[in-house]
């Protein structure tokens, strides 16, 4: 439970309007890109390939995020992308981050990410519909406010980390499994900037301190 779970339980409570007065503002603007960049030199030094390629989706997402709300299709995209990536790579092992394996992670990830940006750009209309399906029941999920798809491949990653992390009950398992869930929490909070900001660096902490636990 601790330190992923401790971390989640203060952010969703800052993200509830718990905590000092304008704690959650101050907490946004560079914190996130901080935290991400002190916490990628640790994963890196530890050769800790799965927390770096973590770290560098959380950066994607919030890039995504930071230029502008009023359309969430490419925020939920790359929230889907990077849940389906971890939920793949939660079954697999760390790399050094230069190694050939490092580097095979990577541009996997990095190819996803283009690839599914670009042909957003291309056809943004079939992506919101593809966003807009619904496969399943719309009651079973539209408490968490994600689009079918989205919330799918969250419930798919979740069910992989949490398999990874009880079988193997490695830190980094643990920590990608506490991560993933304050991802789903940043997405499910979109429309409030602040809480977006502590969800992710929330992700970000839990990452680096599951390598400090190694």
């Amino acid at each position: 439970m601790i330190p992923g779970g401790l971390i989640l339980a203060v952010a969703l409570a800052l993200a509830s309007g718990l905590g000092p007065e304008s704690l959650i503002e101050k907490l946004g603007g560079s914190y996130p890109w901080v935290a991400f960049s002190i916490m990628v030199l640790l994963g890196a030094s530890f050769h800790r390939s799965r927390v770096v390629l973590f770290l560098f989706g959380l950066s994607g997402l919030l890039l995504v995020y930071s230029r502008g709300i009023s359309d969430l299709t490419g925020v939920h995209l790359v929230g889907g992308l990077l849940a389906v990536s971890m939920g793949f790579l939660s079954l697999s092992q760390d790399r050094g981050v230069l190694s050939s394996g490092g580097l095979v992670q990577m541009m996997a990830l990095l190819l996803a990410f283009f690839f599914g940006m670009l042909l957003l750009e291309l056809a943004p209309g079939d992506f919101a519909a593809l966003l807009a399906a619904k496969p399943v029941s719309p009651g079973l999920t539209e408490w968490s406010g994600l689009p079918q798809p989205v919330f799918l491949a969250f419930a798919f990653s979740l069910s992989t980390s949490l398999a990874a992390a009880v079988f193997r009950n490695g830190p980094v398992e643990r920590g990608i499994f506490w991560s993933l869930l304050l991802v789903a929490f940043a997405l499910h909070f979109s429309s409030d900037a602040g809480s977006v900001n502590v969800c992710l660096t929330g992700a970000g902490l839990t990452l680096g301190l599951s390598v400090l636990e190694t």
